[in-house]
């Protein structure tokens, strides 16, 4: 009588044994991997926030030499600012004697003393160029500091026009209509002739000045008006420039907890 083989225990334990490990084999290559992945990962988010906190630093620095600049160039326009408004004062007395001609020649300097106004514009360059601009999460401060480069391109392009204004027009018209050896000048410039009194500067006119200026002072007051109009666009917004930078250091230092 045949007695028919059973399968045998142990070779079911093996089968059972291979499986495991192979799951094990499987769960622990799932593991490096995924591991491998988030510490990658992680070290890559360390590298850019570090990147982003450089970035921060240095756009911080930048806007402040920037408000050093502007609180400068402020200065110096506030003192244009009231030197125009002699020139205007003087160009409304309606005769036309050595009061008032003397008072413009006390001002008139301040239509030839343009400014050139420059922002620290290659860190922003470098973090656009780059893609870096991405890291700045906050959509306010990306919309605050692009509304601060436009409006510091603004004012670049409106103070190289004032310069060529008062290159093109400004300073040959005084060449032509004014003695510059009575104008005071902001440097010792002066052709020192026989008989030079530098009491006169600002304090007299050149004999014979009063019988011409009929002919031209028509159009000197015609470039007076733009000029000054040339100087207000960039000074009212080198003010609003100033608070935006300001406004910016606050906010970068408070986003990512700078002192």
């Amino acid at each position: 009588m045949e007695v028919h083989a059973h399968t045998h225990p142990d070779s079911y334990r093996d089968h059972r044994k291979k499986w495991f490990h192979y799951f094990w084999e499987f769960f622990m290559m799932f593991l490096a991997v995924t591991l491998g992945f988030l510490v990658e990962n992680q070290r890559e988010h360390y590298v850019e926030h570090q990147r982003l906190i450089r970035f921060t630093k240095q756009l911080i620095s930048g806007l402040e030499r920037d408000t050093m600049q502007q609180n400068q160039v402020i200065d110096i326009l506030e003192f244009k600012e009231k030197t125009f408004d002699s020139l205007r004062y003087f160009l409304a007395m309606p005769k036309d004697d050595s009061v008032k001609w003397i008072g413009i020649y006390q001002n008139v300097l301040t239509l030839e003393n343009p400014f050139r106004y420059t922002y620290r514009k290659p860190v922003f360059d470098q973090i656009n160029y780059s893609g870096s601009l991405r890291l700045f999460t906050n959509s306010n401060i990306v919309d605050s500091l692009m509304d601060y480069i436009y409006n510091g391109t603004l004012v670049e392009w409106q103070s190289n026009t004032e310069v060529e204004f008062i290159s093109g027009s400004v300073i040959p018209f005084m060449n032509l209509h004014f003695d510059k050896n009575l104008i005071v000048q902001r440097f010792d410039t002066y052709i020192k002739k026989p008989g030079w009194d530098s009491t006169k500067l600002g304090n007299t006119l050149p004999p014979g000045f009063l019988d011409h200026v009929a002919e031209w002072k028509h159009v000197f007051e015609n470039i007076v008006i733009t000029a000054r109009e040339k100087h207000e666009l960039p000074y009212l917004n080198i003010l609003e420039e100033r608070d935006r930078a300001l406004i910016l250091i606050s906010s970068l230092k408070k986003e990512y907890h700078l002192k």
